[in-house]
């Protein structure tokens, strides 16, 4: 397990050397998690990741889905709306 605290991110332009750093460490069948509040840039960066794995679909945030699917690639996941205890 890899646990990156914080990366910050100045320009959106930055979040494809984080998208590119994270695909470097991972393997087929890896969980990401990303914890931040709101508007904070998580669906952004996972657009990134989208892009180095030449997923042309429009990413956009699952929070009333849940869960997005694309290209049996990535599986893009909002908890947001799920309640813990």
């Amino acid at each position: 397990m890899i646990i990156l605290k914080e990366y910050i991110v100045l320009k959106e332009e930055e979040f494809i050397n984080v998208a590119k750093f994270i695909l470097n460490l991972v393997q087929v069948g890896d969980v990401i998690s990303l914890k931040g509040d709101l508007g904070t840039g998580k669906t952004t960066l996972v657009k990134y990741i989208a892009k180095e794995l030449n997923i042309k679909q429009n990413i956009t945030s699952p929070t009333f889905n849940i869960i997005k699917e694309y290209n049996n690639k990535l599986c893009h996941i909002d908890a947001y709306r799920i309640y813990q205890e």
